[in-house]
């Protein structure tokens, strides 16, 4: 079964209720939704649904108009770095990202998290 359907099984009503931000935080991690090494695929549904990009200069700049090229996961305070290049990101439930990815779930350093539904209070 795709990794789509799944999501929309799970979601089923959640997603017409606007409610997809806490929906996706929720949703199962599929098999196929990190490459071998763990790192979050781009192309996995919970991914695209935040613009999630390998290198921040990637980002869509017509549907993330506020995005900055500045704004990353290295500088997020969702992402706790393994190494000089990569980490784990809270947002995805600890799947391994990029220092240079970014999504529309960027919270910067001087700004809270609601742990209620772990978005970020601007």
């Amino acid at each position: 079964m795709s990794s789509r359907r799944v999501f929309a099984r799970h979601c089923g009503g959640v997603l017409l209720a606007g409610g997809w931000l806490r929906c996706l935080a929720a949703a199962p991690k599929s098999a196929s939704a990190a490459t071998s090494a763990g790192r979050l695929d781009p192309s996995e549904a919970r991914a695209r649904a935040v613009g999630y990009v390998l290198d921040t200069r990637d980002a869509d700049m017509h549907k993330y108009p506020h995005h900055k090229n500045e704004q990353r996961c290295g500088n997020c305070q969702r992402f706790a770095a393994t190494n000089a290049t990569t980490g784990a990101c809270n947002y995805f439930r600890g799947a391994s990202t990029v220092a240079a990815a970014w999504c529309s779930a960027y919270c910067p350093a001087n700004l809270k998290i609601d742990p209620a539904d772990r978005s970020c209070r601007w």
